[in-house]
């Protein structure tokens, strides 16, 4: 029993060591300094991405003298700009109580390349043509005088830079702007309160005053614009047309459609060719072809991409396509050609195996509206010794007279020009003969350049063309040479 005691004190004594010897004395620890914690930014979230702007591209605004440009300017520029408009030039003061007519054709004054200003042009300067009164204005000054006398009216041509104004200053026109052209027309009855009455066209202004004045007058030159105008529509018809024009047309065709006379059709026979292509020597890509039909008309010019195609009618040229996409009509009356293009109208007259033109009419919409169809010159033929056409332009003070040793391009053959305008005379000659080796030479002589042509012929039709230049009195030079290939019907 005592044995049971002791075991059991032995027991709990060794259970208290224990637990005593597992209560340490803690060791005391040395705090860690106190760390801040890191500063948390608020980070706004990125931007949403914009959307794509649609780019214009926009006209700079006009500049606004009120404001300076960003970047300066050049001083010479802006004063230039700033003077543009004439400060000291004329005044024209209209009289009261007396009808005013005044045509006003005032020039540039503005140089912009040098920046400066002409000087205002004097009563002596009208001498000169680009001051002058000329063209429509005095047309229509000539008309106005003739129906209304000077004594009655106050007649002024402006060719200053000027401002105009009536006496009570109500109505102005300024033409004071350098750099702009001013034509036209004004009337103004003397009256105070009657408005003046102003045209930029030049045409029918007789009318124009007199409806202003409530009278009925009519331009001189109207009654033949008229006569002009019924001309026109009957050119446009056919009638009777020469049986002799079928076999010389090419040539009227040449010099009128095509612009391209370096082969002489009238000299050769072309029968069964369907093709004629003349090309450089040298140079392959230089070549002009002409396309024929079986009966040896010209139907069609090539050269390069430029094409100009004839259509038939009764065996005669009826329409042409021109290079340019033009549309010319033809049209026949007896022995005449008439052909018309949207801006003229000419009338061919044929003489033995010639054409020559004998009136144009200049039918474009500004010509109607000026009233001058007639192209100012007056063609005369004559013939004596030889057969001669003088062209007479009045208003250029121009003469041009071509003479002919015969009409039917027989060999040898002279043609003589001569161009006269005001003291001074030009003259060449141009002649078509055989040569000893039976070539035929085309060759144009004058003071400065001289031309020569000659045609190599073999069976009759020529298989070359060699081109010779020469000035003054110097020899001729290398010949350039033309070969020409036909093509043939089958």
């Amino acid at each position: 029993m005592k044995k049971t005691y002791l075991l059991l004190l032995f027991f709990c004594l060794s259970v208290a060591n224990v637990a005593l010897a597992q209560q340490k004395t803690p060791v005391k620890k040395s705090n860690p300094p106190k760390i801040k914690p890191p500063k948390i930014y608020n980070v706004p979230p990125p931007p949403p991405v914009p959307k794509q702007m649609e780019v214009k591209t926009v006209n700079p605004p006009k500049p606004d003298v009120s404001y300076g440009p960003t970047i300066m300017a050049d001083p010479s520029v802006s004063k230039f700009e700033k003077s543009m408009i004439c400060q000291d030039c004329d005044t024209l003061t209209l009289d009261a109580n007396k009808p005013s007519i005044i045509i006003y054709d005032v020039k540039w004054m503005a140089d912009r390349q040098s920046r400066t200003f002409r000087k205002q042009p004097t009563e002596k300067d009208l001498t000169n043509n680009y001051f002058a009164l000329q063209g429509l204005g005095k047309r229509e000054w000539e008309e106005l005088r003739k129906n209304f006398p000077e004594g009655d009216f106050s007649y002024h041509y402006v060719y200053r830079s000027t401002l105009i104004t009536t006496p009570n200053k109500k109505q102005i026109l300024s033409l004071l702007d350098r750099g702009e052209r001013h034509e036209g027309f004004l009337y103004w009855s003397g009256k105070e309160n009657d408005s003046i009455v102003s045209k930029k066209d030049m045409a029918r202004l007789t009318e124009t005053v007199a409806s202003a004045r409530g009278e009925k007058k009519t331009s001189s030159y109207y009654s033949n614009f008229a006569k002009d105008s019924i001309a026109v529509v009957k050119f446009q018809q056919t009638k009777n047309p020469s049986p002799n024009f079928a076999g010389n047309m090419n040539v009227l065709l040449q010099q009128e459609i095509f612009d391209e006379t370096i082969l002489p059709v009238q000299f050769f026979n072309f029968d069964k060719v369907s093709k004629i292509t003349i090309q450089s020597a040298k140079e392959a890509n230089k070549q002009v072809v002409f396309k024929l039909n079986n009966k040896g008309q010209f139907v069609q010019l090539k050269e390069r991409s430029d094409s100009t195609v004839i259509t038939y009618k009764d065996n005669l040229p009826y329409q042409a396509i021109d290079r340019y996409k033009n549309t010319i009509n033809f049209c026949y009356q007896g022995d005449t050609v008439i052909i018309k293009e949207k801006q003229y109208l000419k009338v061919n007259k044929m003489v033995d195996r010639m054409f020559f033109e004998v009136k144009r009419f200049n039918i474009s919409k500004e010509n109607y509206a000026n009233m001058t169809l007639n192209n100012g010159a007056d063609i005369k033929l004559s013939k004596n010794s030889n057969f001669c056409v003088t062209e007479y332009q009045d208003e250029r003070d121009l003469a041009l007279k071509t003479c002919y040793s015969n009409t039917n391009w027989e060999l040898p053959l002279t043609l003589t020009n001569t161009r006269s305008y005001e003291n001074e005379s030009n003259k060449s000659e141009i002649t078509y003969k055989l040569n000893d080796e039976k070539n035929l030479v085309l060759e144009e002589i004058n003071s400065r350049k001289s031309t020569k042509l000659e045609y190599v012929i073999t069976n009759g039709k020529p298989i070359s063309i060699k081109s010779f230049s020469k000035r003054d009195n110097d020899e001729y030079g290398e010949a350039y040479v033309l070969n020409i290939i036909y093509e043939y019907f089958k």
